[in-house]
């Protein structure tokens, strides 16, 4: 007994030893937060948060000149820079980011990092404005709330060293909205309130605005000038240093109110009259017709600003009336910001924060563009309600709620996602990102040569028709491919009737030296035409314009095909051929119902002329039989349905691969002798779902369908293994990456906690030789895609977050990873099976199942299986013997049914019925 003991550790010790480690890089990318930047004193930089990092940039040179890592910046509401304290030795201005938790954090610009300061010891739970700073005592004046009442919000002066009590300044309860002046001198609340008239008239609670001015900066002694009661709901409020209150309704309309303080009255009874007696005038000013969403004064109070859902930046000039506009902005306004020169306006845009823009006041020309990740999320759909047993209200509760936004109604209905929960075995839908792709090429410019390889990814964007190249080393946005001509650059409300052209599909070749991309646009609704249903497609071509473009991403477009497949056929994938094939200039394009074209570029003798695309070889949906002659579809009523179609090239070449509603073909690749596709065989109820995503790894092939990850081995012509993962909704295929030897697959799943529903995700990657995961990475957020990255001496796989943060997991070096499969295998049947759960997958012809659990995204494998009992289990089998649709698939997946004998056919299941025991 002890010697067996010593055995098994000594054999567990050399597994470990061997075990190759897979590494998980720091997360890159990442979306702005929701904070507004702000301007150093002397106008020469500016600040900027994202959700990894603050960065400063030079506002002359509009280059990054310092980064400095944040953990949990999404939690920042608010940067301040101190004026007053001296530049460090790198000549930066000081910067403090709060946080909503209570935190304070001073940014060094060195590499020791950034210094907080915990306010929780003070009393203070919720920060939601830096006011002031005084360095000397070390004191703050913040607008902070206790945690439990967040909407009473007071201004407190708190020592960081807790040498002084805090103390209260003014309170204002139920407030939501807080703004300052440039020169921080005016505060303005906006709160909800029961006043005389509200209760005369029954009507709740009424808008009440509080303004009030500090006397001195030192000391900030706060008075409160007046009170103001208004009938429209804000949206959002602003004040300028002489006092002039600015206010956005919901409704468009921005009401004046000036002057409400007077510098020279401090005298308590002037405050008093002015307050009894309403001592200030009302003006309004209208042209917005969707909420005011930002508003901001210029220095001097001459002009103010004003932005919204319209994208256009309004300029109202005060004194005369005049307005000027900057319309066609890519994004709604959401934060105005004016420097302390009034030369230059930095306005965030997006609803989600995703550009910031510089622009200076003299000629309104874009100084800096700041963006994040412009990638086209895709809305999930409700929650399934197949196998809840609800009332007609439950489900129509639950099917509005959206998951994408879950804090405001998961108070509502967190009940009723429990109970689909616990009462179906299903997982939520995956988050979807696509299409994106991955731009690897050798750098070409002095400054790029050291990092020899650079990789970008592209995002088609929701609007506009263009690309977004996106450096996730830089966090940067590296460049904007146009792919249509269109006006819809921040077109206006009257134009929101116009349908954007969007970008469907997207494939880079294998050198990088090709892209195509796909574009529909629908006819505009001008009149009632017959045509109205019509889509227009657009296949384009564009060849690698670096070279002309001084070393700069940039694409030349090269060719265009109108209605590629026909008149309204849209293209449902596109594929670029491996290194193998033409030197991998050539792409596959694939429509719903099964049709095939092969393009290839036409080099020209004469090198004036330009490099032309055309389809060298085309299959229609409805094939030739090779072996009976008959004309068969691709897939039944999938013109109807328009399922998802993958395509998947061999790395030789010979074969292409198409999985079409629940089939996979294997098609022949047209060569110089063959000058066309021939389809050699059909795999028919392999997966038993709809097919997302198509891979070939090896004589491997890897399927993700709806329900299940199957591996089929064309060698032994079987199910090697399969996996259940729950359930993915359509457009999946880039929740799956493949590599030369492994393959990454992402599964999103929820898990509940005991007061909160949370979206959560896994990592896993596997060899294609066995289920058990070489690797699996527990993510707090859902994926939303996963890539492989090229690389010939490690295996790495990138994936990106609905945060829009980019992960690299990197793995060991192929000879390692060889060696360690090998050992992954002995693991698997002598120890392994004793610590995972036992869980047995009754399905036939799948040599090893295993099954993931959607609620806790874990595997269970099958129990492991002596002579004795397999010899029994067998026996067992075979006295009784049920027919379904499982036993049945088993009939038509070996190589009769695919030369055609329709009597190996018939024998086959003869012999499946007639099983004796």
């Amino acid at each position: 007994m002890t010697e067996s003991k010593d055995l098994t550790s000594r054999r567990r010790r050399k597994h470990t030893r061997k075990k190759p480690s897979w590494k998980l890089s720091a997360p890159q990318g990442g979306a702005l937060v929701n904070v507004a930047p702000v301007f150093s004193a002397d106008h020469r930089y500016l600040a900027v948060l994202s959700a990894l990092e603050l960065r400063l940039y030079a506002v002359h040179t509009r280059q990054c000149v310092a980064r400095v890592p944040i953990d949990e910046a999404y939690f920042a509401v608010d940067l301040y820079v101190d004026a007053s304290a001296e530049l460090t030795s790198e000549g930066f201005p000081k910067v403090w980011i709060a946080k909503r938790n209570g935190i304070c954090i001073f940014v060094d610009w060195k590499s020791e990092g950034p210094k907080s300061i915990n306010l929780n010891g003070q009393g203070v739970q919720r920060i939601h404005k830096i006011i002031g700073l005084v360095d000397e005592s070390r004191t703050f004046v913040l607008a902070v709330s206790d945690g439990v009442h967040d909407s009473d919000i007071s201004i407190a002066r708190v020592s960081a060293d807790g040498s002084n009590p805090p103390s209260t300044l003014i309170q204002v309860n139920k407030a939501n909205l807080l703004s300052l002046s440039h020169s921080k001198s005016h505060f303005i609340f906006r709160s909800l309130q029961s006043t005389k008239h509200s209760k005369k008239t029954g009507s709740g609670a009424t808008e009440v605005l509080t303004v009030g001015k500090f006397v001195d900066s030192a000391s900030f002694q706060t008075i409160v000038s007046t009170t103001i009661e208004r009938g429209r709901s804000s949206s959002t409020v602003a004040i300028s240093d002489g006092g002039i209150v600015a206010v956005g309704s919901v409704t468009g309309v921005i009401d004046l109110y000036y002057p409400v303080t007077d510098a020279e009255s401090s005298n308590a009874s002037q405050l008093e009259y002015r307050q009894s007696s309403k001592g200030y005038a009302i003006r309004t000013l209208k042209w917005h017709l969707d909420p005011v969403r930002a508003l901001s004064f210029s220095l001097d109070g001459n002009y103010l600003l004003s932005g919204g859902n319209e994208k256009v930046l309004l300029f109202w000039q005060l004194d005369t009336g005049n307005i000027q506009f900057l319309p066609r902005l890519p994004g709604p306004i959401t934060n105005i910001v004016v420097d302390n020169t009034s030369t230059t306006y930095a306005f965030s845009l997006g609803n989600n924060n995703e550009d910031m823009i510089l622009l200076a006041a003299t000629d309104l020309d874009a100084r800096l563009r700041v963006s994040s990740i412009n990638a086209s999320y895709n809305d999930l759909p409700p929650l399934s309600l197949a196998r809840a047993n609800m009332s007609a209200k439950e489900q129509l509760t639950s099917a509005s709620l959206k998951l994408l936004n879950l804090n405001k109604e998961a108070k509502r209905s967190r009940g009723i996602v429990s109970k689909i929960l616990d009462g179906a075995e299903i997982s939520l839908p995956n988050f979807t990102i696509f299409p994106s792709a991955i731009h690897s090429f050798t750098s070409q410019t002095p400054q790029q040569q050291a990092s020899k390889q650079c990789l970008y990814w592209y995002f088609p964007t929701r609007t506009d028709a263009q690309i977004q190249i996106y450096d996730p080393l830089r966090g940067e946005q590296v460049a904007v491919q146009s792919v249509v001509r269109t006006l819809q650059l921040g077109k206006v409300l009257f134009e929101e009737a116009i349908p954007d052209p969007i970008i469907t599909q997207l494939s880079l070749s294998a050198d990088s030296q090709w892209m195509v991309t796909v574009d529909e646009t629908t006819t505009q609704p001008i009149d009632d035409l017959l045509s109205k249903a019509d889509v227009q497609i657009n296949l384009k071509f564009w060849a690698d314009d670096s070279a002309s473009n001084e070393g700069a991403v940039g694409w030349k477009l090269v060719s265009q095909i109108t209605s590629p497949h026909g008149p309204n056929v849209p293209v449902a994938a596109v594929a670029a051929a491996p290194q193998t094939y033409h030197r991998g200039q050539a792409f596959i394009t694939a429509c719903h119902g099964g049709g095939l074209r092969l393009w290839r570029p036409r080099f020209p003798r004469v090198q004036s002329r330009q490099i032309e695309w055309s389809a060298r070889y085309a299959m229609d949906p409805s094939y030739e039989s090779s072996i009976t002659g008959q004309f068969l579809a691709f897939s039944a009523g999938a013109q109807q349905e328009q399922p998802d179609v993958s395509l998947a090239w061999a790395s030789d070449a010979s074969i292409l691969l198409l999985g079409t509603g629940s089939d996979i073909y294997m098609i022949a690749v047209p060569t110089q002798r063959s000058g066309s596709f021939e389809v050699v065989r059909c795999l028919s109820g392999v997966v038993g779902s709809p097919i997302r995503g198509l891979g070939l790894i090896e004589t491997d092939i890897i399927v993700l369908s709806e329900c299940r990850l199957t591996v089929y081995d064309l060698l032994h012509d079987d199910v090697a293994w399969s996996a259940n993962i729950g359930y993915t909704p359509k457009g999946s295929k880039a929740l799956i990456a493949y590599g030369e030897s492994s393959f990454a697959v992402a599964v999103n799943y929820a898990s509940k906690t005991s007061s909160n529903l949370m979206l959560v995700s896994n990592v896993y990657v596997f060899s294609h030789k066995s289920p058990v995961p070489m690797h699996v990475v527990q993510h707090s957020r859902p994926i939303a895609a996963v890539h492989r990255v090229p690389s010939r001496s490690q295996q790495q796989f990138t994936f990106i977050d609905t945060d829009k943060m980019i992960y690299t997991l990197s793995g060991p070096d192929a000879a390692i990873a060889t060696e360690h499969l090998k050992d992954v295998a002995v693991d698997y049947k002598t120890e392994r099976v004793v610590e995972q759960e036992i869980a047995i997958d009754e399905e036939p012809g799948a040599g090893v199942s295993a099954i993931l659990h959607p609620k806790s995204g874990k595997f269970t494998l099958p129990a492991k299986k002596n002579a004795e009992t397999t010899a029994i289990s067998e026996d067992s089998a075979r006295a009784n013997v049920v027919l379904n649709t499982s036993v049945i698939d088993t009939v038509f997946a070996g190589p009769e049914y695919a030369l055609g004998d329709l009597n190996g056919v018939f024998d086959k299941l003869l012999g499946v019925i007639g099983q004796k025991e």
